[in-house]
């Protein structure tokens, strides 16, 4: 029950608890307009291209671990496709194991 809590205790309000960084629900998929544009490409379109250019968006905005993932599913689909291989080198010289693609 609410009133037995902290909040009652401390004569603030339930939402008055709530920290202030908790998730508004805002994400960097939702305010950034390339990425937006490419994530709804990516879906009507799903090729190895369309992940490539969402790994891209990802890339410029410093989200490594996502445009990561996204390459890797560009690569499945197109193991041969050097545009991906190239940001995928990048991904790794950015977190600073560049020896990975040498393997």
């Amino acid at each position: 029950m609410l009133s037995s809590g902290c909040a009652a205790r401390s004569g603030l309000s339930p939402v008055a608890t709530v920290p202030a960084d908790s998730s508004s629900g805002v994400t960097v998929e939702s305010t950034d307009t390339r990425l937006a544009a490419a994530l709804l490409m990516e879906k009507a379109v799903p090729t190895a291209e369309s992940h490539l250019q969402v790994a891209r968006e990802y890339m410029r905005l410093g989200v490594l671990d996502a445009a990561q993932a996204r390459t890797d599913r560009a690569l499945k689909q197109a193991p041969r496709l050097s545009s991906a291989h190239e940001l995928m080198a990048r991904i790794w010289r950015d977190w600073g194991v560049a020896g990975e693609g040498l393997g």
